[in-house]
């Protein structure tokens, strides 16, 4: 076995993975790195080097990568990895899913009746200042309820509407072809509160930036509460801040965790890669969502 070792990142949840051959993992590595991702929900890897087909193999260790339906934002090649970058091609045209600006908190396809809650995002290129990733641990969040509250979220489910999030995107990113409307679903619920079947634990699980209230809830009402969800998850003292560099790959779980990006200046250039997974339900929360 090839030596591997888990290291707590700035006294937070996410975990440095440190080791040999890491780009190529041995059985009992991707088996001490599924275990460790159980629980922590990030794991970051320094310099690892990965060509497209490479890191698509390193995903599937962990999960069925996804067919990116925006085949404007594909790596050449391959179907299920898509460029994240503001650079352009020599006609002026984008290369992968542009922009530029901040991100709200959110996690990656809540709006869908079952979202693929894994990601691997790989740094190719980064910018000087601005670009940072920001985590938090949802299950950490569920611990940190107040008892009342705690039992107010027990059985509710949020309402889940892909509009709420397109007012937040980059202009530029508003734009969608027949193929990718039709393939955004209309609003769905999914419940507030999960168990982890690896850890035993309940977990939070909610997008600040996609949903629109709770059900059973007055408009107000759900939104006050999200909000206040939204306020103890993301405490200043309790965020993973991740500034790229070089070669990083991070991977996390969508369905424990909240993120969100910096901006960063346009005239830099920020590329990088990232798959989509679905992940095994026998080791990982997976959403199953209900027509609203």
């Amino acid at each position: 076995m090839s030596k591997i070792a888990f290291s707590p990142i700035q006294d937070t949840f996410a975990l440095e993975v440190t080791g040999e051959n890491l780009h190529r993992p041995d059985q009992e590595q991707i088996a001490a790195m599924k275990r460790e991702w159980a629980s922590a929900g990030v794991l970051v890897f320094r310099r690892l080097a990965l060509s497209t087909s490479e890191l698509l193999d390193f995903s599937k260790h962990f999960g069925t990568p996804e067919t990116v339906i925006r085949k404007d934002w594909l790596a050449r090649n391959s179907s299920h990895v898509t460029i994240m970058t503001n650079m352009l091609d020599g006609s002026g045209k984008g290369i992968g899913m542009p922009g530029t600006r901040d991100v709200f908190w959110h996690t990656d396809q809540s709006y869908m009746p079952k979202p693929a809650t894994g990601a691997v995002l790989q740094a190719i290129e980064v910018p000087e200042k601005g670009g940072s990733t920001y985590w938090v641990n949802l299950q950490a969040a569920y611990d940190r309820l107040p008892q009342d509250l705690a039992k107010i979220v027990e059985d509710k489910h949020a309402i889940y509407d892909y509009e709420e999030r397109l007012k937040r995107y980059d202009p530029k990113n508003r734009v969608m072809s027949e193929e990718v409307r039709k393939s955004i679903p209309p609003p769905i619920t999914h419940p507030l509160v999960n168990v982890h079947p690896v850890t035993g634990k309940k977990c939070l699980y909610f997008d600040p930036s996609t949903t629109s209230g709770v059900v059973g809830m007055s408009d107000e009402d759900g939104r006050e509460l999200l909000a206040e969800l939204a306020r103890i998850a993301t405490a200043e003292d309790q965020v993973y801040r991740h500034d790229w560099r070089l070669g990083d790959v991070v991977m996390w779980d969508n369905a424990f965790l909240l993120h969100r990006r910096d901006e960063f200046d346009g005239a830099d250039v920020r590329f990088m890669k990232r798959t989509t997974l679905t992940l095994p339900e026998e080791t990982h929360i997976t959403l199953q969502g209900s027509p609203l």
